[in-house]
């Protein structure tokens, strides 16, 4: 029963939600302490806790072998999940071995180790004895990637051909990792650039060529360039020869749709179906922002949740139609209300503002008896819950977002970012796991809040993410859940 339950998961897409949690297993010899663990469909998952058995860190595992990224045995859904530059610590099945898992440890809470101060969210720095760190790996270690897509070759850069575009690893003067790239063949126009705002520079596959690759550069540590200091995560400052800032209007062709009237000066359109694309131009035509456009009223029931789309406009002065979009710098801009940097804009002014959002009367669900919650309103879809939480004058501070579940470490999300649960009546093992998306910055009892999620979120004993321990994991499958959840995978095939 186990062993096919197993094979089962292991065989799903959990990209649209995750799967039951059962019995634990132990894939590392000799074990890694304080850590449990359960297979997952990209390979594994986990927990690590201190010696008192306290939660420190949400754990997640590809399989590799230390002179790759990721197995190709691996799901093709999972391939692109080692190039987020999250996975940074790698370590063997066995000792000695070949053999092993990237992992990347997600933090619940403030820490001390010993590189450092650890804060929530993904410790790009995580090392511990018997494994080695993504920034130890030298050209040698790197032993699958021998392809040479460019021609003269690009120095200090090794290269894996894939079917979705190039792996990457660059090295700096001492010949250590520093960057984990990706590579996305198109030529050097706005037709084919990436639109996400990441890949910020293209590379001929030879100088006399118009074809080549739109590249991503994710930072694995820290360091400094010419254009300053680079911290892990995506440099959207990195820069070339041929870069996405120097792009202008002249290389664009097929955004001819007009969505919006009066039309919005600068602004050049695609339409599919209900998405819009777009980019905005200064007035030499020179490139600012990608533009990505979501259709929907000015309403808390059509706002995406992710809280980067942070204006709306209507089709027409007179319509209740409009689209919420999303602007991302190309470069550093002189904007009338400030300095913006290459990045999402969440202080872009030109239309109506998330900040404004009125409370939604469709919104009249009350899930919750807890007081703490009064200031929220809330609304389901399926089995999650959709709310806002607004000040005491009215004002919207933050989107919320709820899976359905117990609390424990059984069902808990493993993204880390839904920190606070409630039951939906004290003394109920049901409740909700929340995540609060802030779409404005203001201050909180427990600090500054700026824009995203609010991984800070005030948190008590039986109510945190924080409080967690290891008595909260429960072996065995919940058969009831198990179900439900297979069910769930069968209707939306």
């Amino acid at each position: 029963m186990i062993s096919l339950v197993v094979t089962m998961l292991l065989s799903c897409s959990f990209l649209v939600c995750e799967g039951p949690r059962g019995p634990l297993c132990n894939p590392f010899s000799p074990s890694v302490e304080n850590h449990i663990w359960f297979w997952w469909p990209e390979g594994i998952a986990g927990f690590e806790f201190d010696d008192k058995g306290n939660f420190l860190y949400i754990v997640d595992g590809i399989p590799s072998q230390y002179g790759e990224l990721i197995s190709s045995s691996v799901q093709k859904e999972f391939q692109m999940l080692p190039l987020t530059g999250e996975f940074t610590y790698w370590h063997p099945i066995k000792e000695g071995g070949i053999g092993g898992f990237w992992l990347k440890h997600y933090a619940v809470k403030k820490l001390k180790q010993p590189w450092g101060t650890v804060y929530p969210g993904v410790d790009f720095e995580y090392k511990r004895e018997g494994g080695k760190h993504i920034t130890e790996a030298t050209r040698e270690d790197l032993k699958y990637f021998k392809d040479q897509p460019f021609d003269p070759p690009l120095e200090d850069y090794v290269w894996k051909m894939q079917k979705n575009g190039l792996q990457g690893i660059q090295f700096d003067k001492n010949g250590y990792a520093r960057y984990i790239a990706h590579g996305i063949p198109g030529t050097y126009s706005l037709n084919d650039v990436p639109l996400s705002g990441e890949y910020t520079v293209w590379y001929p596959v030879h100088p006399e060529s118009e074809e080549g690759y739109w590249l991503k550069h994710v930072a694995v540590k820290e360091f400094r360039m010419p254009w300053g200091r680079i911290t892990p995560g995506v440099d959207l400052n990195y820069t070339s020869e041929y870069n996405l800032k120097d792009l202008t209007k002249k290389s664009l062709t097929g955004y001819k749709n007009q969505p919006f009237y009066p039309p919005l000066k600068y602004h050049a359109w695609k339409k599919e179906n209900d998405h819009l694309y777009g980019f905005q131009f200064d007035r030499k035509g020179k490139l600012l922002y990608i533009i990505d456009g979501i259709a929907g009223t000015y309403s808390l029931d059509d706002v995406p949740y992710s809280g980067e789309y942070t204006v709306w406009r209507p089709v027409n002065p007179t319509s209740s139609q409009g689209y919420w979009l999303r602007y991302t710098a190309v470069t550093t801009i002189e904007m009338p209300w400030e300095k913006i940097t290459p990045g999402v804009n969440y202080d872009y002014y030109e239309g109506k503002s998330i900040e404004d959002l009125p409370k939604d009367s469709t919104f009249t669900l009350e899930p919750f008896t807890d007081s703490a919650l009064k200031n929220h309103i809330w609304k389901r879809k399926g089995d999650e819950l959709y709310g806002a939480q607004f000040d005491e004058k009215g004002d919207i501070l933050y989107l919320v977002h709820g899976l359905p579940g117990t609390y424990s470490l059984n069902d808990v999300p493993l993204s880390g970012e839904y920190v606070v649960w409630f039951p939906i009546k004290e003394g109920a093992e049901e409740g909700f796991w929340l995540k609060y998306t802030a779409v404005s910055e203001f201050k909180m009892e427990w600090g500054h809040v700026t824009h995203g999620i609010d991984l800070y979120y005030h948190q008590e004993e039986g109510r945190g993410i924080s409080w967690l321990t290891r008595d909260h994991y429960k072996e065995g499958w919940d058969l009831r859940k198990l179900l439900k959840y297979f069910w769930s995978l069968i209707n939306q095939r």
